[in-house]
């Protein structure tokens, strides 16, 4: 059947040439968007063929997983590790039993090790961070750090100290890394020179002391412990109140405005007050508020804020400044910290009203121990009196009784009467002990004070 137009003939290249330049502008355009995951590719494109090469023959010693698995870095600076796999727009990452699917632009590139995957990081922060150098090398040597490549971040440190000796955050880097490298003193077994010198020094004393309280029969003195005033004030500190407000209150301000240069490790530039921060800036647990208290404990004057040297130092300028845009160091006379402190260290109780610490002594052993003339006076009544003994003989008696003692023989007429039971005494009424006021004014105000000024923090009695 002839066309019925002439260009009939035209239609299907016409058709097929239209299709073609579709199909093209639809690649070009799919390529457009992508330009970005080059990095991604070339790498996982390595690792690929790295994992060919070790099938055909050419693998390592080692068949572990974690030995054939790579190391990628994402755009948050995080390392995860396991098998890469490209599944369109997004990366899987596989180690074990479980993976990990992430947006393809989360994903800066992968390698086979550490020392690589940092080169490649260095690489891709040079072109999209600040180009001063500085920030860029905490940057690199916090990184460093966390994942273990201690040389390089020894490296990093170095160029810090260069641009700023006195720069805080790398001081604070390079502790931990002093502490990483510092040996555990339980692994390294003790000399045989200081197991003779105890085992000997132990046996000669246990023969002194056995020999001396057997044979000889003399009492050893007893050293009592040493306890300073800031020891009981430590204690006394421990279990009151006041414990809570200086979790709440001012341990915060002494982590927040002293810590950075009065810092425990940093044992040549830390000064008289030495504090201990929390690792990685986590909540501090309670030896290390115990050890601050102690340590602030030190520079306070119980009652007298004003002769504290703790409150001296914070209404000053002191310290070396690392550069002329650091903060000034001192407290306004007016600041709420500073208020904070002087009213803590007033509400301390003052070195007369500590209690002195003293050993509690054991029952005597012998009746030289304690004098027996006035134990009996004051203990023992004759059978003579009765009952119709006066209130006040009962209160003043000690609480030894002879009749632990065995060495103590009494006489028929010195056994203790015993006190009448409710029997024996009839309806006769007795008094009840005097109860003294548990909370006296002192007290109250001291508390009352607290709560108004740590308002919030503590339970009220509405509560």
């Amino acid at each position: 059947m002839p066309p019925r137009f002439a260009s009939e003939r035209f239609d299907t290249p016409r058709w097929f040439l239209w299709c073609a330049s579709w199909f093209v502008l639809a690649g070009i355009m799919i390529g457009g968007i992508r330009p970005s995951h080059d990095l991604m590719a070339q790498s996982v494109a390595s690792v690929t063929n790295a994992s060919e090469n070790n099938a055909s023959g050419h693998s390592k010693a080692s068949n572990s997983p974690d030995d054939q698995s790579d190391f990628i870095l994402l755009r948050n600076d995080r390392v995860l590790r396991g098998d890469v796999q490209i599944a369109g727009e997004s990366i899987v990452i596989r180690r074990g039993g479980s993976e990990i699917r992430l947006p393809a632009k989360e994903v800066i590139g992968a390698r086979d090790n550490l020392e690589a995957l940092f080169e490649l990081r260095q690489e891709w922060l040079a072109a999209r961070t600040s180009p001063r150098p500085l920030p860029r090398a905490l940057s690199a040597a916090r990184w460093c750090v966390d994942q273990g490549l201690h040389p390089q971040a020894v490296q990093q440190l170095m160029d810090v100290y260069q641009l700023d000796p006195n720069n805080t955050e790398a001081q604070h880097l390079e502790s931990r890394l002093r502490n990483i490298a510092r040996p555990d003193s339980s692994d390294s077994p003790p000399s045989d020179v200081q197991q003779a010198s105890y085992v000997e020094t132990t046996e000669e004393h246990v023969l002194a002391v056995s020999s001396t309280s057997i044979h000889e029969n003399h009492d050893l003195p007893i050293a009592p412990p040493k306890s300073t005033p800031t020891d009981r004030l430590h204690e006394e500190v421990m279990d009151s109140w006041l414990l809570h407000a200086f979790t709440a209150r001012i341990q915060p301000i002494l982590l927040a405005r002293c810590a950075q240069c009065h810092d425990q490790s940093l044992s040549d530039d830390a000064g008289d007050l030495q504090l201990i921060r929390p690792i990685h800036s986590s909540r501090p647990t309670r030896r290390i508020t115990e050890a601050n208290l102690r340590e602030i404990l030190k520079h306070c004057v119980p009652g007298d804020p004003a002769a504290s040297p703790l409150v001296r130092m914070a209404q000053q300028d002191h310290g070396q400044k690392t550069s002329h845009r650091q903060h000034t160091t001192s407290l306004p006379s007016d600041s709420a910290l500073l208020k904070t402190l002087e009213s803590f260290i007033d509400q301390l109780p003052r070195l007369s009203e500590l209690k002195e610490t003293r050993p509690e002594s054991n029952s005597p052993t012998s009746p030289n121990a304690v004098p027996l003339k006035q134990v009996a006076a004051a203990s023992f009544v004759k059978e003579s009196l009765g009952v119709q003994t006066s209130k006040e003989e009962f209160e003043t008696s000690p609480s030894w009784s002879p009749l632990a003692n065995s060495d103590v023989k009494l006489s028929p007429s010195e056994t203790p009467a015993l006190a009448p039971t409710e029997s024996q005494g009839g309806d006769r009424p007795r008094r009840l002990p005097k109860v003294e006021q548990p909370l006296s004014k002192d007290l109250f105000n001291r508390q009352t004070e607290l709560i108004e000024l740590f308002r919030g923090t503590l339970p009220t009695r509405a509560d």
